[in-house]
């Protein structure tokens, strides 16, 4: 038993070691991923998009965005418009009992989830960090045109004319084009979850107006006594997702051309990050974690080797004889 209990043992970190290694896997690839591609904008993104085949023709994008919403919701409490808000209410109990020698009372405290309360706006968007810049190039493109329009009366060649005519056109063409380009993208809900995005926005404690005192295992076979729960209090922690808050986002952008809509999603066959933060801080979280995973996966394959090594040397080492019998028995 001793033995195959060993080779059990084995196996566990072998299996622990083997799932470490899918994640450092994992992590690298981000990591990688991150590292070749190059940082876009949604605008210039549509725009390649919009030249694209198909109705809904998709790329590969890396690029950075503020977190937005259609329709906000006010965090509970406040004025605050945030994109979603939730609410999760912890009571705290404190539990006394009786060793079962000594007869020494013994407090415990623990918290218990009762509630919880999820607000969130109408779909979460990302709005273009370089948005601005967009509309300022597409802006200069428009004020090109009205000046070469301008200058077209002094020219008297036909040639000349034509020349600069064509020219106005194919700036006219880019201002169409770069006007029906979104720098707003709506949010897969399957890929990209509420949740993930919530970040820490404090909690309260609210104490009971009287101690409200639980009895509970008031049919003790024993005829011991049962132990008594008292209610401290509650404690409300809340997490949002705050508007405005930058994101780097590494996905698939998906233009819808009918609604002149893009979706933010994920590649199945690419890696896919959404974090708040720079694409360093990203990059130095992805280290810290590779590194975890690198250590854990080694410690777990070695001592699962270890195991089973030990385990089949004992399996495979000789056993000693059993014992002689002893003397029969004497009858009377």
């Amino acid at each position: 038993p001793k033995m195959a209990l060993t080779l059990g043992i084995g196996a566990v970190f072998m299996s622990v070691g083997g799932l470490l290694h899918f994640s450092r896997k994992g992590v690298f690839q981000k990591q990688r991923m991150m590292k070749y591609m190059d940082t876009t904008t949604l605008g210039d993104a549509a725009r390649e998009l919009w030249e694209a085949e198909g109705l809904r023709p998709s790329k590969y994008v890396e690029f950075y965005g503020y977190t937005d919403c259609k329709k906000p919701v006010e965090r509970r409490g406040t004025s605050e418009k945030v994109v979603a808000h939730l609410e999760t209410t912890y009571r705290k109990e404190r539990e006394v009992t009786k060793h079962s020698r000594t007869e020494q009372p013994i407090t415990h405290h623990s918290e218990k989830q009762v509630a919880s309360s999820l607000r969130e706006g109408d779909g979460l968007l990302f709005r273009d960090v370089n948005a601005q810049a967009f509309d300022i190039a597409t802006q200069k493109i428009k004020e090109e045109i009205e000046q070469r329009r301008k200058e077209l009366s002094g020219f008297g060649s036909v040639l000349s004319r034509s020349k600069y005519l064509n020219e106005i056109k194919d700036m006219e063409w880019e201002l169409s084009m770069r006007s029906k380009c979104n720098t707003t993208t709506k949010t897969d809900p399957k890929h990209v979850s509420i949740r993930d995005l919530m970040v820490d926005d404090g909690s309260t404690f609210e104490k009971p107006e009287a101690n409200v005192v639980v009895t509970v295992n008031s049919n003790n076979d024993n005829n011991k006594a049962a132990p008594q729960i008292t209610v401290e209090g509650y404690r409300t922690v809340h997490m949002k997702v705050p508007l405005g808050k930058q994101v780097y986002c590494l996905g698939k952008l998906t233009l819808d051309k009918v609604s002149c809509e893009l979706t933010f999603g994920r590649d199945p066959d690419k890696p896919f990050v959404v974090q708040y933060g720079t694409e360093q801080d990203v990059l130095e979280r992805y280290e810290m974690s590779h590194r975890i995973f690198t250590a854990g996966m080694y410690t777990s394959l070695a001592l699962g080797s270890a195991c089973i090594v030990s385990g089949t040397y004992n399996l495979c080492k000789p056993q000693p004889p059993p014992p002689p019998p002893g003397p029969p028995p004497i009858l009377d």
